[in-house]
């Protein structure tokens, strides 16, 4: 016996097998490339870089004419940059696309469909399959083209019921989408008036403070001087303190707003906080609205809009499901020509033709389809509360808005004619201690109690401000 083996053969059913895997292997390879990975999001090169100046974008006529009232150019230019920016409006307009397309599909389905298919095979037949003297016997080939179609005529309303509920989907993300967008930009005001109270509570907050050290400077002088106790001296080291520990809140508070802001505009805080810089025009006349609006506005406010959708696009599923119950009727026909050459295609013998129904009924099912009529007629019914709910939640909106808007203007009012009384008690206790006849901690006291009612000013004008903002963003206006 020999050690070595033979040399292999490549038989001809061999090479076959290799054509056929060498095949499959290109048409792998000459497959589409890969699609590319997404670019990854910019980041600053350290933390705490110097930003560029980015100038405020000039807000469209929709923003102005819904926020342009407040008077101030930098809130309407924060609100055009959230809508522009903000990753919740780029996700709302990324689900709008997707119940479009889903919409246009099922349209589509109530039309008929028509299918073309072109093929060709040759086949090898085994020896021991062959008529013996046929040399044509040992490999047959065929040509076929076929054109199909289909159709259902959709006789229980299936098709058109689902339809109907895509297309409340769709008009449903239309209004989430503008929802979205009411919330985003209100989102945006609100924080531009925090931050810019926040600036005038911190100004007057610093004049508290220095007002504060002159008087604990004050009270220790009379304490050298043996004029005055050392508890004096005492508590006013410890009223300055609380007032630094209230203006260091104040400054924690403003830089958490200033953050999220940047983030809601996606925008370097620095750039927003160079924006704020920029003084404000005024508060504006045209926003503030008095009882007895007509409730037919809460009609546009898109989250009640979006539920009554849901409402329509539920009651469409619900006859989705009950249509189960009724037979469906479905056509085929098919039209195409086979050959064993392409010659021979366009021969009368080679033309086929088939046409058929198809009529389905479903008699038994152990309760399927009683069950998701069941749960459509609940998800109906929820639906329903969702819209129930959602329009008393907006009449609740707004009567609080409105109420905040009375209260804060009558407190804003109170306090000007305040400051207005302190701002001359502080200005006669100057006089009188200039003039020697007063005690100069009387004119100190009277400026760091006119400081205190400026910041409660502040608070006051922003609380109507933002009761403000929230009725325009409660009565549904859109920008």
């Amino acid at each position: 016996m020999s050690g070595t083996m033979p040399p292999a053969r490549l038989t001809r059913s061999g090479c076959g097998a290799a054509a056929v895997m060498a095949l499959a292997l290109l048409s792998g390879c000459a497959g589409a490339p890969p699609a590319p990975a997404p670019e990854p999001p910019p980041v600053p090169a350290r933390f705490g870089d110097a930003a560029p100046a980015i100038a405020m974008p000039r807000p469209s006529a929709a923003v102005q004419a819904t926020w342009g009232c407040l008077g101030d150019p930098v809130l309407a230019a924060a609100v055009e940059q959230a809508l522009q920016q903000h990753p919740d409006i780029a996700l709302a307009a990324a689900r709008l696309a997707q119940a479009e397309a889903v919409a246009r599909l099922r349209q589509a389905e109530r039309r008929p469909r028509l299918d073309a298919s072109a093929g060709a095979s040759r086949q090898r037949v085994p020896e021991d399959e062959r008529v013996a003297g046929d040399a044509d016997a040992r490999t047959s080939s065929r040509f076929k083209a076929t054109l199909s179609g289909r159709w259902d005529l959709d006789l229980p309303g299936r098709l058109a019921l689902a339809a109907s509920a895509d297309t409340a989907r769709w008009a449903q993300a239309r209004a989430q989408a503008d929802d979205n967008r009411r919330r985003v930009a209100a989102d945006a005001a609100l924080l531009v008036l925090q931050l810019r109270a926040l600036q005038q509570r911190l100004q007057a907050r610093e004049d508290s403070l220095q007002v504060q050290r002159a008087q604990q400077a004050l009270a220790e002088r009379r304490q050298a001087a043996g004029l005055a106790a050392a508890t004096d001296a005492a508590r006013e080291r410890v009223a300055l303190a609380q007032g630094e520990a209230v203006q260091a809140g104040l400054q924690r508070e403003w830089r958490d707003g200033l953050q999220r802001l940047a983030q809601d505009l996606d925008l370097p805080a620095a750039v927003v906080q160079r924006w704020l810089a920029s003084a404000a025009d005024g508060p504006g006349s045209g926003c503030t609205l008095e009882p007895g609006l007509p409730a037919e506005l809460l009609t546009r406010r898109p989250d009640l809009l979006a539920a009554y959708q849901g409402v329509v696009a539920a009651a469409a599923e619900r006859g989705v499901a009950e249509a189960g119950r009724r037979p469906t009727l479905v056509l085929d026909s098919a039209l195409g020509w086979s050959a064993v050459t392409l010659s021979g295609l366009s021969g009368g013998g080679a033309l086929l033709a088939s046409l058929g129904a198809t009529l389905d009924l479903r008699l038994f099912d152990f309760g399927r389809i009683e069950a998701e009529i069941d749960r459509s007629r609940a998800a109906e019914r929820e639906a329903w509360l969702r819209y129930r709910n959602a329009a008393r939640l907006a009449v609740a909106e707004v009567e609080a808005a409105l109420a905040a808007i009375n209260t804060g203007q009558a407190a804003v009012a109170a306090l000007d004619a305040a400051l207005a009384q302190q701002a001359r008690v502080a200005q006669d206790a100057g006089l009188v201690a200039s003039a020697g006849l007063a005690d100069p901690a009387a004119r100190l006291a009277a400026l760091q109690a006119h400081a205190l009612l400026r910041e409660q000013q502040a608070e006051a004008r922003l609380q109507v401000q933002q009761a403000t903002a929230r009725l325009i963003r409660d009565l549904g206006r859109v920008p």
